[in-house]
């Protein structure tokens, strides 16, 4: 695995001062229950997704969006969802201070990983 991240997050409010950091190979979530890392080999997707409490009240939240595995306030914020293959939690979400450029970031580094470079 690399060391030297791609993309870091900077720490916020709605991100409950934890950190999330794309590396060539991965993401990273700086917790505080301790570091999770997500290998790409597991991503099925990322997205920008809308509050999760504006899509309860306006009655859009499937069951498999209540479902996800919440990190920070993602219910409050535009955020990142992520979709895994693997693992217990299979619908990740967490708000990173930019999720568009956190999604962004997270694309390209993936794109690269599976060309292979």
């Amino acid at each position: 695995m690399s060391d030297a991240p791609l993309y870091r997050s900077g720490c916020s409010l709605k991100s409950l001062w934890q950190e999330y950091l794309v590396f060539a190979d991965r993401l990273e979530f700086s917790t505080h229950l301790g570091r999770w890392t997500v290998p790409f080999t597991d991503i099925e997707s990322i997205e920008v997704a809308e509050p999760r409490i504006k899509a309860l009240v306006e009655g859009r939240m499937n069951l498999h969006a209540l479902l996800a595995f919440k990190l920070d306030l993602a219910d409050l914020a535009e955020h990142v969802a992520i979709d895994r293959s693997a693992g217990l939690a299979r619908r990740v979400v967490f708000t990173p201070e930019d999720p568009a450029e956190f999604t962004e970031a997270a694309r390209a580094a993936i794109a690269a990983w599976q060309a292979g470079g």
